[in-house]
């Protein structure tokens, strides 16, 4: 028999991954111990994996043109005519677009659909967003497998099998080895089906696991090493709405996640707008509040549109250990806005905090309807700062970075550096957290005024967010605009007003430089001594001496 020595194993694993709540849009790179191990750019197929069947002709002879995307969009706009719904169409899925015309063929991925049942048109947003042709006739066919976007590679559609193929991750057979084998997708569509290679472990009473989006790793190959490394995986949700629904607004749900100046063919993938973000926790059934879109009002779509000229998206991950109400106020600290329910309707509004008023147009209130000037008062020197350091999740190198910016007039003014940060963990983009950077030190670096105003019945069509003038001479206000932060009411037998207030800081002007620290000592402005010109010499009393 001889004899022989075993110098290592190797080692497979099968398992299922859960992820997040789903359908995602599209799962963008899978990395394992930080190293890519699959992404859209060099992603492969192995079959046609679960849920995924034969080439499916799924509408002929239609009228169509097609749109690219806009400057700040990631999609292209495709309108179909005279075609009475299209069935068996889920988000996420790659299609075959056919001009018989030309004979040109189109690989697209869906992003977003919806029907017009009055006008016969079908409207989807698709990848590549530079898909452009004038009216003609099409052909629509589905794609078995997954089907390739422009130069983003292979993207998964649902119940996709992808194929990794790093058998040298970790250094290979002289190291750690690496990745190789076959993982089902699973978006977690409303009418997913059992995966067959949990069943055949699991037996045939294994859910289809709807809802969830998951990986399913069919004894993948993990290298050298027993121990299991951290997964990582990248997915978009921005088009895809709640149980695969199309999402709301869809024109201004994607914001471009690239700096205007950078290189127009990076695609790291898109950010969400944040009107978006706050309205789905707001619907969401299954893991918001679960409000209708009947209790959504419309300053929604007109803060959508700003955010959207603005470039203000996010991408955030929230997970339960945060409650829903810290994840909405944090995504409100990031855009400067207001949440509240508009008593007059019941519907939930969204209000931006930006420069958007006229001065000589907006309430003034005096002693004429102030009923109690109650406690005013500007914040004090020593709470000021003249420094601001935001951190950020960049995009570049998917680690924590940061910026700064310093109001060098205020420097000089106060003789030292006072600096402080804030985190916005939602932006990737450096160009907009210097934006907001610049926001916050205004605020920050101003002695506002702020404080709490009693009114009579003329404050209670203010809604927060809104912008009043106050009047006092005896107080020194001689026109101070102020922000409403909150409103109380009353009870019914007292239908005084109450304002909390904060001076608004677009009514100061503010100079703020990118940078870091300031390199040299500051020069004070302070004068040297002088001698006083009047003089009072007295004996010093014993007390005092004591």
């Amino acid at each position: 028999m001889g004899s022989s020595v075993i110098v290592g194993y190797r080692y497979a694993l099968g398992a299922h991954l859960a992820l997040c709540h789903g359908p995602v849009d599209v799962i963008r790179e899978i990395r394992v111990d930080d190293r890519t191990a699959w992404s859209l750019a060099d992603g492969t197929v192995s079959g046609s994996g679960d849920g995924v069947g034969a080439v499916t002709t799924l509408l002929t002879n239609a009228t169509a043109a097609a749109f690219p995307a806009g400057e700040q969009g990631s999609t292209a706009a495709l309108n179909i005519y005279g075609a009475n719904g299209i069935p068996g169409l889920s988000l996420g899925q790659a299609l075959d677009l056919t001009l018989p015309g030309s004979g040109t063929t189109y690989r697209i991925v869906l992003r977003g659909i919806a029907f017009d049942e009055r006008e016969h048109l079908t409207w989807m947003q698709v990848e590549p967003k530079t898909l452009s042709f004038a009216f003609q006739p099409v052909s629509l066919s589905t794609v078995p497998g997954s089907g390739s976007s422009g130069d983003e590679g292979d993207i998964p559609a649902p119940g996709t099998r992808i194929r990794i193929d790093k058998p040298e991750l970790f250094g290979g057979e002289s190291r750690e080895g690496g990745i190789v084998g076959d993982i089902d997708i699973l978006m977690g569509a409303p009418d997913q089906g059992p995966n067959s290679y949990l069943a055949a472990r699991a037996g045939t009473e294994v859910p289809g696991f709807r809802g969830l989006c998951s990986l399913v790793l069919r004894q993948v190959y993990m290298g050298l090493n027993p121990y299991l490394k951290p997964w990582a995986v990248r997915v978009t949700r921005i088009l895809t709405a709640e149980d695969g629904a199309a999402q709301w607004y869809p024109e201004t749900a994607e914001i471009a996640a690239v700096d205007p100046e950078s290189d127009p063919t990076s695609d790291p993938g898109p950010d969400m707008n944040p009107a978006h973000i706050i309205r789905e926790c707001l619907t969401n059934r299954t893991w918001g509040l679960g409000y209708g879109a009947a209790d959504i009002g419309p300053s929604f779509a007109a803060a959508a549109d700003q955010l959207l000229a603005e470039g203000l998206g996010l991408s955030l991950l929230w997970q339960s250990d945060a409650s829903l109400e810290e994840f909405l106020g944090d995504i409100l600290h990031h855009i400067d806005a207001q949440l509240y329910v508009d008593r007059r309707t019941g519907r939930w509004e969204l209000k931006l905090i930006r420069d958007d008023y006229n001065p000589e147009t907006v309430p003034v209130f005096d002693a004429t309807n102030v009923v109690d000037w109650g406690e005013l008062g500007r914040r004090e020197a020593v709470d000021l700062v003249n420094s601001l350091t935001v951190t950020f999740s960049d995009l570049r190198t998917d680690q924590p970075g940061s910026v700064s910016v310093t109001d060098t007039a205020r420097v000089q003014l106060m003789g030292q550096v006072i600096s402080t940060t804030v985190d916005y963990p939602g932006v990737r983009r450096e160009d907009l957290a210097v934006r907001l950077a610049e926001r916050d030190l205004r605020a920050l670096s101003a002695p506002l005024l702020s404080g709490e105003i009693t009114v009579n019945r003329q404050g209670a069509d203010l809604d927060p967010g809104d912008v009043i003038r106050l009047v006092n001479p005896r107080r020194g206000l001689e026109g101070a605009l102020m922000r409403v932060v909150e409103i109380d009411h009353g009870d019914g037998r007292d239908n005084r007003v109450r304002l909390r207030l904060v001076e608004d800081a677009f009514a100061l002007g503010a100079t703020a430089l990118v940078g870091g620290e300031v390199a040299s000592p500051p020069t004070s402005l302070l004068s040297a001594p002088k001698p006083l010109s009047r003089r009072l010499v007295r004996e010093s009393p014993y007390w005092l001496l004591v």
